[in-house]
């Protein structure tokens, strides 16, 4: 065989056009489209187009299902946990100051 790899694969395969390029042109008075409102109101006809199939029932059966058996397990919430946390840290401050001044009236009834 002559010629070089691309020669022979340019003989094989045939020629494919340049992908054509869509010109839009907007009326007179007509702004083009925001992307985000595009994309948006994309967004909106997905979700109306998803709540309608079997699956948006799946997805809340799914929730009631983990909910139920959320609520056995005996979890807190987070705003639960936030104030637990937060009452933690208050009650760990008193400890560390009563235990210094406890160590300072120790020291105080050593020296007198």
């Amino acid at each position: 065989m002559t010629g070089s790899r691309a020669q022979r694969e340019s003989r094989r395969a045939p020629r494919r056009c340049p992908a054509p390029v869509l010109v839009c042109r907007l009326p007179p008075g007509h702004a083009p489209m925001n992307t985000t409102d595009f994309l948006d109101e994309l967004d909106t006809r997905i979700r109306a187009l998803f709540a309608q199939t079997p699956a948006a029932d799946l997805q809340k059966n799914l929730k009631a299902l983990l909910s139920q058996q959320f609520a056995q397990l005996d979890l807190a919430t987070r705003a639960e946990f936030d104030v637990q946390s937060r009452v933690l840290a208050r009650l760990t401050a008193e400890v560390e100051a009563l235990e210094k001044r406890l160590a300072e009236l120790e020291a105080r009834g050593r020296s007198g």
